[in-house]
């Protein structure tokens, strides 16, 4: 009965020769997991694909490419993405497995390309949405994939 109600139980422990027994539990608080979490950026994604015919995604380190193995099966997400960009010339020609796409030089013409750009690299981000913005001239939407639901 109480682990049907969303309880722990720690212990149980058999007092007064075995007429009671004293039982220790907790209630933890619901926690957010990973696939709800999947399943919300998913929906958010999938609304950024629907407003934006060509979006890009920057990033594409290891956190890029996992979070592109994520998404790559979304309805639209391959057609939509029109180009994958990263910064380190170590990555850049690589190909993205299962997305068809090879990872480029962000330049201002393939970035201009994009109506939106998705920042993967969320430890860079300010950098790159500087560059994006100062350096590469795009006027476009940027999201950061740590809140899709609102542009940066």
């Amino acid at each position: 009965m109480l682990t049907d109600n969303g309880f722990t139980i720690l212990s149980i422990e058999e007092t007064r020769n075995g007429n009671h027994f004293n039982v220790v539990f907790q209630k933890l608080p619901e926690i957010t997991t990973f696939n709800i979490t999947i399943e919300n950026d998913q929906a958010n994604i999938e609304k950024i694909m629907n407003h934006n015919a060509k979006v890009g995604i920057w990033g594409a380190g290891i956190k890029g490419r996992i979070w592109l193995q994520l998404n790559v099966g979304l309805k639209g997400f391959k057609e939509k993405v029109v180009n994958i960009f990263d910064s380190d010339p170590d990555l850049q020609g690589l190909y993205v497995a299962n997305c068809n796409k090879t990872i480029c030089v962000p330049n201002e013409k393939s970035v201009n390309r994009c109506d939106c750009i998705i920042v993967t690299a969320i430890e860079y981000e300010g950098e790159i949405v500087n560059m994006i913005r100062n350096n590469l001239g795009f006027q476009g939407v940027i999201y950061s994939i740590r809140d899709l639901q609102r542009p940066l």
